[in-house]
C-alpha cells in the first residue's frame, strides 16, 4: 500500500487519483472517526479513500455497485452554490434527504459548527451520492 499524490483543481474536483467510473466495493466506518471507501478503478486496481476525523457523513440513495462520477473537496465555508443547494448536492447528501432550502441550510450551519477542515462530495453516476465532513483525506493504492 502506498499513498497516491492528488490535487484539487479550481472547481474543487479531485484530480490525479483516477476514480471516475470506478465501482465502490467497500465501505467501513470505525468508531475512531475513520471512514474508508474502497474503489475498484476501471483498470482493475483498487484504491482506498481514507477520511480521518470524521464529524459527519451521509449517503443519499446509495446503492450496491455505485459508480463514481466525480469527487470534490472543498473548505466547508466555500462550497460552490450550484453544489450546495441542489437536491443532489453535498448538503443534501449529508442530510440524507430532501431539497428544501431551509433544511439544506440547517444542515450546512450544523456542519460548519463542527469546525472540520474539509467537506467531500462523491457524486456518483449510479447509486446515489455521498458527503463527508472530515479533517484529513488520504488516497491509498491497495
Amino acid at each position: 500500500m502506498r499513498s497516491i499524490a492528488y490535487q484539487v483543481n479550481e472547481d474543487g474536483q479531485l484530480v490525479g487519483a483516477v476514480l471516475h467510473d470506478g465501482h465502490i466495493v467497500g465501505l467501513e466506518y470505525q468508531e475512531e472517526q475513520i471512514l474508508s471507501l474502497r474503489v475498484r478503478r476501471v483498470d482493475g486496481s483498487c484504491v482506498q479513500l481514507a477520511f480521518r476525523g470524521v464529524g459527519r457523513f451521509g449517503c443519499q440513495w446509495f446503492l450496491d455497485g455505485a459508480i463514481i462520477g466525480d469527487v470534490f473537496i472543498w473548505d466547508p465555508r466555500r462550497v460552490p452554490e450550484h453544489h450546495a443547494f441542489s437536491n443532489m448536492g453535498v448538503w443534501a447528501a449529508l442530510s440524507g434527504y430532501g431539497s428544501d432550502v431551509a433544511r439544506l441550510s440547517g444542515t450546512m450551519r450544523s456542519a460548519l459548527e463542527l469546525g472540520k477542515r474539509w467537506v467531500v462530495f462523491i457524486a456518483n453516476v449510479y447509486g446515489g451520492n455521498m458527503g463527508v465532513l472530515c479533517d484529513e483525506i488520504e488516497v491509498i493504492e491497495l
